[in-house]
């Protein structure tokens, strides 16, 4: 049986939690001034599981905006976390699914649909929870389906 968790280490948990989905939402708006704020200065990211570059929040940067840019549609779900905290230290490992939408010229989308999974490392700040590294690996990737670019409006 589990043990009730602690009232503090259900607040780093919903810390995390939050670190984790700024993230994505970083991702999904490009907001790249809000990305930058998620790793300490000595982060290691590395996506060369996907194609990309392994190093500073400035080199993933520089790569995934790229990468990100020719997208009209970015979603990063990340679910099945499992959070391990010791002290100011902190494991994750969760599963991400990101659909992609690329604009196939008459108003549709192509998407590109990947699954895989996070690995990260994280400390404790004075500006809260961040990244001190972070590994992004594609376990599957599916690229070519066609659909709309909106949903379709309900016929009455």
């Amino acid at each position: 049986m589990t043990a009730i968790p602690k009232p503090e280490q259900v607040a780093d948990r919903f810390a995390i939690d939050e670190l984790l989905d700024t993230y994505a939402h970083a991702l999904d708006t490009k907001n790249w001034d809000l990305f930058r704020t998620l790793f300490t200065d000595d982060c290691l990211l590395d996506y060369t599981h996907e194609g990309g570059v392994r190093g500073s929040v400035d080199d993933a940067l520089a790569w995934l905006s790229s990468a990100l840019a020719p997208f009209d549609m970015i979603q990063h779900i990340v679910a099945n976390r499992l959070v391990e905290i010791d002290g100011d230290e902190a494991r994750v490992r969760a599963y991400v699914f990101s659909p992609l939408g690329l604009p196939d010229g008459s108003g549709g989308l192509t998407f590109v649909l990947s699954g895989g999974n996070y690995e990260d490392r994280l400390r404790r700040t004075p500006d809260g929870w961040r990244f001190t590294s972070r590994t992004a690996r594609s376990a599957w990737f599916h690229a070519g389906l066609r659909g709309a670019a909106q949903p379709p409006i309900a016929q009455r």
